[in-house]
């Protein structure tokens, strides 16, 4: 079982190295190339839990499709989707909501 939380794309940023997937401009093609790996040395009964949230694009302030582009990529490489948990974290009144004054991202999907 491999369970992972790819970089997202704008919101985080791990390290200042221009190497580091975090911060490649196209994020895409790159996560491709990684869950075609990760599926290659999956076990034929093996599993991938990937945790992923919603991402907000930075320039229209609008909700991106990020989550279901990353189901579609592991689809797409091989991986059947067996099912979706949306893990409830909570209030939404985070300090993080509240600061950005958003009343959402108080789950992600694995």
């Amino acid at each position: 079982m491999t369970i992972t939380s790819p970089p997202y794309l704008h919101l985080r940023q791990y390290s200042d190295k221009t190497e580091y997937i975090g911060n490649k401009e196209g994020l895409f093609p790159t996560l491709v190339r990684i869950f075609e790996e990760v599926y290659r040395v999956t076990k034929k009964k093996g599993f991938l839990c990937v945790n992923v949230s919603d991402v907000i694009e930075t320039k229209t302030k609008h909700l991106t499709d990020f989550p279901y582009r990353v189901l579609d990529i592991c689809k797409a490489v091989g991986f059947k989707h067996k099912s979706t948990t949306i893990w409830d974290k909570g209030s939404p009144f985070s300090s993080w909501n509240l600061l950005r004054r958003r009343m959402f991202f108080n789950h992600e999907y694995i």
